[in-house]
């Protein structure tokens, strides 16, 4: 089983509401969308169930970066901490890979927390985490193993 987890898009720094769930993605996270989208494809990346927190930054980066896949915007995904994340992952209980589209720090302390290592996942960050077991009920602490990371390097 594999888990990716990917950090949303380079944002705004202001949401014209003033809340934060409201941020959109900048010009530099258009950018980087384009080069994600280049990497999975050209690494064959398969998608099975994409999961986003339903705040505008992470729910762009999931349409633009997967477009025609079925999504599922979640609320309770919006800023969740590495054991809610764990929480989550463990419920879904299923065989297919999962891809879990968040924040920071939650999304890092997560990947952290899995693989038994510190991970900091900036803008865009990629890390995809094979388990040995055959359902996401079964991941836990310190029993994943990285086998692909990415982050596009994009110059302002």
């Amino acid at each position: 089983m594999i888990l990716h987890l990917l950090r949303h898009a380079k944002t705004e720094k202001f949401a014209d509401s003033g809340k934060d769930f409201d941020r959109n993605l900048s010009k530099k996270g258009h950018a980087q969308i384009q080069h994600l989208k280049n990497y999975f494809l050209e690494e064959k990346v398969e998608v099975f169930s994409i999961f986003a927190s339903a705040a505008n930054r992470t729910a762009q980066t999931a349409t633009l970066v997967f477009p025609g896949h079925q999504l599922q915007l979640l609320k309770e995904l919006y800023l969740a901490s590495s054991s809610q994340l764990l929480h989550f992952v463990n419920s879904l209980e299923t065989n297919e890979d999962i891809f879990l589209i968040g924040h920071n720090e939650g999304i890092s302390e997560f990947a952290s927390l899995v693989v038994g290592e510190p991970i900091h996942l900036q803008t865009s960050g990629y890390v995809a985490i094979k388990f040995s077991c055959d359902n996401s009920a079964e991941i836990s602490r310190q029993t994943g193993s990285i086998i692909n990371a990415f982050r596009p390097e994009i110059l302002t």
